[in-house]
């Protein structure tokens, strides 16, 4: 849909992600309570729709229909394929950031470069965690209300749950996301 003159709309974050599924979305669901009940870490869990594996997120001024057709086209290309988890990892940051590990193997490798590639001309400003030279695939458990005082005790306590395992990638979704955290918009079966 094309814009008319002086037709503004404006500016929304979004990112494509691939959601967890099967014993995989289980594990971290289970995680997520776990932190939550045990150690109030609900940063993250309190603000996603969903745990993933982000493909790529930036902002754009584009209706979001057209958001969304653009991702249902890239979409359409897409089979389901089996990826690998590979256990936890964290980035030491400010405060420090645990997520579970993802094998880069060549076809999930292949999705995030049809994305990145697709949806770059698009953003008007891409996170930078999300440019080729930076992107990782990994499923973020826990970040900012977690402190490195309490980092043994929480990774303690994730290693009850199963986070090196495959998972086969049947659905993607379009987020919207902001201050108050991530809305889903569309899931597309693939």
């Amino acid at each position: 849909m094309l814009r008319g003159p002086g037709e503004q709309h404006m500016t929304r974050n979004y990112a494509i992600v691939i959601n967890l599924g099967g014993n995989m979305l289980v594990a971290a669901r289970k995680g997520w309570y776990a932190l939550r009940d045990k150690f109030h870490v609900e940063y993250i869990s309190s603000r996603s729709s969903c745990p993933h594996i982000t493909l790529s997120a930036g902002n754009c001024t584009l209706p979001e229909t057209d958001v969304v057709g653009l991702v249902k086209e890239i979409a359409a290309g897409v089979r389901s394929f089996e990826i690998s988890g590979r256990g936890l990892g964290i980035f030491v940051l400010e405060t420090p950031l645990v997520y579970v590990r993802w094998v880069l193997s060549g076809e999930l490798n292949d999705l995030y470069a049809m994305f990145h590639g697709s949806l770059k001309g698009i953003w008007g400003e891409l996170e930078t965690s999300y440019s080729p030279e930076m992107w990782l695939p990994k499923t973020t458990l826990a970040f900012r209300d977690i402190s490195y005082d309490q980092l043994p005790k929480v990774l303690a306590e994730l290693q009850k749950f199963e986070f090196a395992q495959p998972m086969l990638v049947q659905k993607l979704s379009l987020l919207a996301f902001g201050e108050q955290g991530e809305s889903l918009i569309e899931t597309i079966q693939i």
